[in-house]
């Protein structure tokens, strides 16, 4: 069963869709830099995805899939 993101979770996956990297996250959401990788963590988690998975990928190739 999936647990629904956060708010602030979904905030960093809107960003990151934009095409901003973590850096530029933690900065616009006034946060540290490891907050956003932890959020990163548990929307993996939530979304029971290996922690290992690249959100950036997934994301760059959903906007590619989406062009077409």
């Amino acid at each position: 069963m999936q647990k629904q993101l956060s708010k602030r979770e979904t905030e960093v996956l809107i960003h990151l869709r934009k095409g901003l990297r973590a850096g530029e996250v933690a900065e616009i959401m006034h946060i540290n830099q490891r907050t956003i990788g932890t959020f990163l963590r548990r929307i993996k988690e939530k979304l029971d995805l290996p922690l290992k998975t690249n959100l950036y990928k997934i994301i760059h190739t959903a906007i590619k899939q989406e062009r077409l």
